[in-house]
């Protein structure tokens, strides 16, 4: 799926956070710690889910959900007297689709797929974005997953025959999360068809790997930028009379947006220094274009007045994180205590190696 074509983009990120979160809060911090717990999400995505919406089946919700009859009406006649009709000869009366872009259809299709998320399964939890649908499933024995995992499936086989609608077996994806050096073997089955399990999977646009390390992302995000740096240095080249501010923008709305997408689910990965040093890598060169410097230029992010890729990652977060937030999970990788309260951010970026005037600069001292 293209999630571009929906609109804010900017809450995938933010329902990749809530994936993350929902496996810190499924994870016991004690099992967490010791790596006893396993957790499965499954992927799935809805065939046409837009053009397939089952009108009847919408109505039946939302008459369930105890909606007004003036709006239930309203939206019955929304409904109403659609006739597809082709060339003139064939027509046919339409009872499926919510249009995308129609103001209408993001309430309706939540409508429809809204019962598909209160399921009351232990340790199970469902989310979904869009078309987009994750199963998370926790639990510290391999039986109990695949058996939850089997009972979460048949749950999904018997509302997609119930709503008319498809998910798309081929593009079905499952990782099982876990800081073992070595997984056990898990067998899944949907709809007759093993769903292999991977070490990494791409949900909206971020890849999630196994150990939730994120060098994966990282890397394939700084690898994707190489084109949009090359072309920065043909326009630059062609008018070199552009002016730096222009080539700032063209930087910071381009390149270092595309790379920092959805950074506040992998802000952990800024904990290594690898990371560090391929972000400021994949940064360089562009910030020797904008400030017309030599390669051998040192400190380039500052001639270029523009602060280093890592440090605007940090300047994108709230400035506050709490337990639950991904501060805590560096705490409990490394095996450290977590406390309830409130961590500033000066107290994140103490770890970081900074200089003193670069941190007085980020924490705003």
């Amino acid at each position: 799926m293209n999630i571009v074509g929906f609109r804010p983009c900017s809450l995938a990120s933010v329902e990749g956070k809530v994936l993350l979160m929902q496996l810190m809060v499924l994870l016991p911090r004690r099992r967490r710690i010791c790596g006893k717990f396993f957790t499965l999400c499954t992927f799935f995505y809805i065939k046409g889910a837009f053009d397939s919406a089952w009108h009847p089946g919408i109505l039946k919700k939302l008459k369930a959900k105890s909606c007004p009859d003036g709006l239930l009406n309203l939206i019955y006649s929304y409904f109403s007297d659609r006739v597809v009709t082709y060339k003139g000869e064939y027509s046919c009366i339409l009872e499926r689709s919510c249009p995308q872009g129609g103001i209408l259809s993001p309430l309706l299709w939540l409508a429809n797929i809204n019962d598909l998320l209160e399921i009351n399964i232990p340790n199970v939890k469902i989310q979904a974005y869009a078309d987009d649908v994750c199963a998370i499933i926790t639990s510290s024995k391999i039986s109990t997953l695949e058996s939850l995992a089997s009972r979460v499936f048949s749950y999904f086989q018997i509302w997609s025959v119930d709503n008319k609608l498809v998910f798309d077996k081929s593009k079905t994806e499952t990782i099982l999360f876990s800081r073992k050096h070595q997984l056990p073997t898990v067998k899944l089955m949907y709809d007759g068809i093993e769903i292999p399990v991977k070490n990494k999977v791409k949900y909206l646009g971020v890849i999630f790997d196994r150990k939730l390390l994120w060098t994966d992302h990282v890397r394939h995000k700084i690898n994707s930028t190489k084109q949009y740096s090359a072309r920065l240095l043909t326009v630059a080249k062609s008018t070199w009379n552009l002016n730096p501010n222009a080539l700032r923008m063209l930087y910071k709305s381009v390149i270092e947006s595309h790379i920092l997408y959805a950074c506040p689910i992998w802000i952990s990965a800024l904990r290594k220094k690898n990371i560090h040093t391929m972000l400021r890598s994949a940064q360089k060169s562009s910030m020797i274009i904008i400030s017309k410097s030599f390669n051998t230029a040192h400190v380039v992010t500052a001639l270029a007045g523009v602060l280093p890729m890592d440090l605007r990652a940090l300047e994108l977060r709230p400035n506050v994180f709490t337990e639950n937030e991904t501060l805590a999970k560096y705490a409990i990788m490394d095996g450290a205590p977590v406390g309830g309260e409130s961590i500033p951010i000066r107290v994140c970026l103490s770890g970081y190696g900074l200089t003193p005037t670069m941190r007085d600069i980020a924490t705003g001292n």
